[in-house]
């Protein structure tokens, strides 16, 4: 979803979004968020921070 989103971005904008503006997005769903509860079942279960 996200790839399709920047991707469409940069089609419909008169500029493409920047390397450092493409990273911050990515890192942004890739890193875990700490203030999220943690789980201890299921198939998504996280461990909490040592």
């Amino acid at each position: 979803m996200a790839t399709n989103g920047l991707a469409l971005r940069g089609l419909a904008s008169t500029t493409p979004p920047t390397r450092a503006e493409i990273e911050g997005i990515l890192r942004r769903i890739l890193t875990p968020n700490p203030d999220l509860p943690v789980t201890t079942t299921g198939p998504h279960t996280r461990q909490p921070p040592a």
